[in-house]
Order: structure tokens, then sequence, then C-alpha cells
């Protein structure tokens, strides 16, 4: 059965390193998992982290809109939430209204009556050299964006291209919320690299006893459970980034 919550995922992945405790109290079982919840949790986030930074279902593309305030132009940059990975770029700023007088309003007026029984040729590169001409007299404007701080810095004219009231769209990524998308807990690259974070803790906690017998006379290898498990975790990043990361654009100029 696949896990739905955090709970159950670190069952899961503990009950593959031997436990078969409850949720409750999944640490206990055919063997006892010496670890804290506290670390439990950290190698969740850990796997999480990782998973979403790099894997190409951790994120989504969406848009991002914010309202322009006075707040805002004071400070000149805009803030977004935690949940965005990157900003790709702003949506146009398009302050103009199209109006009869507007060269696109003219051409469609005279042009559309006749698209049945003309070509369209003419009308499409027209209006790709409209678009040539309104990209070199107003270009897109750049912007520089660092998820630590939160604030997406637009380079432009704020006193004549930002506007009150207006919005700002921005095409975005976001991660995965995990109390709004369950199905992130069934992923399995994700189960087995918190299982493997899960052991490799388990192996640093039980290591400095070395030759400790339990209560059933088991005594356990910790240095071994540390080094399978970090061989685990470095074999399954190479396949993160081989096998599930999104490849990097190509700039060319």
């Amino acid at each position: 059965m696949e896990p739905t919550s955090r709970a159950e995922f670190l069952q899961y992945c503990l009950g593959r390193l031997g436990a078969g405790g409850s949720v409750t109290n999944p640490f206990s079982g055919v063997i006892n998992i010496e670890m804290t919840t506290f670390q439990a949790d950290n190698c969740i986030d850990d796997a999480l982290t990782m998973w979403r930074q790099y894997h190409y279902d951790g994120t989504y593309r969406t848009y991002y809109k914010q309202l322009i305030t006075q707040d805002i132009l004071n400070q000149m940059w805009v803030p977004c939430p935690d949940n965005i990975m990157t900003v790709n770029r702003v949506l146009e700023i398009d302050t103009d209204n199209l109006s009869i007088f507007d060269i696109r309003y003219q051409l469609r007026l005279q042009d559309f009556y006749n698209f049945s029984n003309v070509s369209m040729q003419h009308y499409v590169i027209t209006l790709e050299k409209l678009r040539l001409i309104d990209w070199l007299m107003n270009p897109e404007p750049t912007i520089s964006f660092n998820r630590l701080s939160n604030r997406i810095y637009l380079n432009a004219d704020w006193q004549y291209r930002i506007i009150l009231g207006d919005y700002l769209i921005f095409e975005v990524y976001e991660w995965l919320d995990e109390n709004q998308f369950n199905r992130i807990w069934a992923d399995i690259w994700l189960r087995n690299y918190t299982t493997a974070l899960l052991r490799r803790q388990w192996g640093a906690n039980v290591k400095k006893y070395k030759g400790v017998a339990t209560l059933g006379g088991i005594v356990l290898d910790g240095q071994t459970i540390y080094d399978e498990a970090k061989d685990e975790i470095e074999k399954l990043e190479e396949q993160l980034h081989a096998d599930y990361q999104i490849p990097p654009r190509i700039f060319i100029g």
C-alpha cells in the first residue's frame, strides 16, 4: 500500500530497514532503529529538498501575479512566497489599450473579412515586423531573483512602466507542497533516497558503540550500516542527475 502522508511514509521507509512498528511508534519492530523522531524528520526534509531541486516531478511551471502597491513602488522589488524555486521571466508589461488608432486594429479591420480568399502571409509577416520593432523599442524587462531572499528585482523603469494598482505576472516554478499533493510520497526515487538517508543516520548513531550487544544478543555493526548507506546515497544522487534532472538550457551567443 502506497503511503499518503508523512507519517505513513516514515513508517514505510523504516519498515524497509527492518522496523515493523506502527505509525505512532515506527522505530520498533523486528529491529529497533536507534534514531530520534527529530533525526528522522531531518532525513525526510533533506530528501524532499534534493528531490524538489533536481527531480523534474519536484516542481511545476505556473504563473505568479502580484498587485502593485505603494510599498512595492517604494522598495522597488516584488516579494514572492517560499514555494517558488525559480523565476523565469516577467510577462510583457503593456499599458496601452488596443484602439481604432492602433496599427494592429487597422490591419485586422482591413484584412479579416478577406482571409477566406487570400493568403495570410502578408499579415503574419507584418505582425512579426511589428513585434520586432516593439522588442527593439520596448525590450522585455530582465529580472534578478534569489529564492533565499524571496525577492524579485525588476530591471525596468519603475516610474513609467510600473503603475500603482496594476498586476505583474511572472512565469515561475513552484515546488510541490507535501500537504497538498500526497502523491509525493509515492515517488520511488524519494522512497529509496529517504531510506538510504535513514540508514546512514542509523549507522552514524550506532557506530559509536562498536561491539556492544543488544538485549537479544545481536551485535550491530554501525560502521558497515553507515558505509553501505553512503554508497547507496551516492548511487541514487548519480541516478537523480542522470535520469530525472531536466537538462540545463543551452545559451548561444
